[in-house]
């Protein structure tokens, strides 16, 4: 009997349970799940080296020796440049091209693509979050070797220094070039404007005292590497996940 009574109590239970409609349970929206996919795209770019491909080990490389190569040239090269004065209007064309590596201006250019057709919104994504690498890329390292600015001393470079030095590498530069390469990938006439005017704000960063030609040249290098990682993810969706073995990179084509 009272086992009966249980039963009876249960059934009514179990039906309210089969009558809840299908739409009480969380589905991700295809917004949501887009916004979810670029989330996991960003933190795989910000783990741009995981994803270096030989021909980006080699460009690596060679950045890396070349800048080895540039220290003992630094403050020469650096008084050379000082010595470059390119004039538009008799105003120094440099004082408006050191703008197109600040981070806001770029993320304005990249914003802008959000308004045109899938590839210019694929444009944009994907150079934003190569501008979010570039910029905790350029901190890290910055505050890594500590170099003083030439403005602090034209004459002598030095690493290690205080926690505030932070000319190596150059931030300017290396968001401009980031810009750049993501621009070049989906827009490949446009590589000799977009490479060009970021090689000007190397110029530009170096005329205002704020960057040796070393770090222009390592800052250059590691933009394009970024940009190249982000345009390489977003076109394959990569990704860095958590897997039974350990931190590993996903790929969905």
């Amino acid at each position: 009997m009272r086992h009966s009574v249980f039963l009876a109590a249960l059934l009514p239970c179990a039906a309210a349970a089969e009558s809840v409609p299908a739409a009480a349970v969380p589905v991700a929206t295809p917004a949501l799940k887009r916004i979810g996919d670029t989330a996991l795209d960003a933190a795989s770019v910000l783990a741009w080296p995981l994803h270096l491909q030989t021909a980006d080990t080699l460009l690596l490389a060679g950045a890396t020796i070349g800048t080895v190569s540039l220290l003992g040239a630094d403050t020469g090269l650096y008084r050379r440049v000082g010595r470059v004065n390119w004039t538009l209007k008799r105003k120094s064309i440099f004082d408006t091209t050191v703008h197109l590596g600040d981070g806001l201006v770029d993320l304005l250019v990249l914003g802008a693509f959000a308004f045109g057709d899938e590839r210019a919104r694929r444009t944009s994504i994907t150079g934003i979050e190569a501008l979010i690498s570039a910029g905790a890329t350029s901190v890290l390292m910055k505050h890594i070797f500590r170099v003083p600015r030439p403005s602090h001393g034209a004459r002598d470079k030095r690493y290690f220094r205080k926690f505030r030095d932070d000319a190596f590498p150059s931030g300017h530069t290396m968001a401009a070039f980031a810009t750049a390469s993501v621009i070049a990938a989906e827009y490949p006439g446009t590589a000799p404007y977009v490479y060009g005017l970021a090689t000007l704000v190397g110029f530009s960063v170096m005329k205002r005292g704020w960057h040796w030609p070393s770090d222009v040249l390592a800052g250059g290098a590691l933009g394009v590497l970024i940009g190249r990682v982000s345009v390489r993810v977003n076109n394959s969706r990569v990704s860095v996940a958590l897997t039974p073995g350990g931190l590993g990179v996903q790929t969905e084509m």
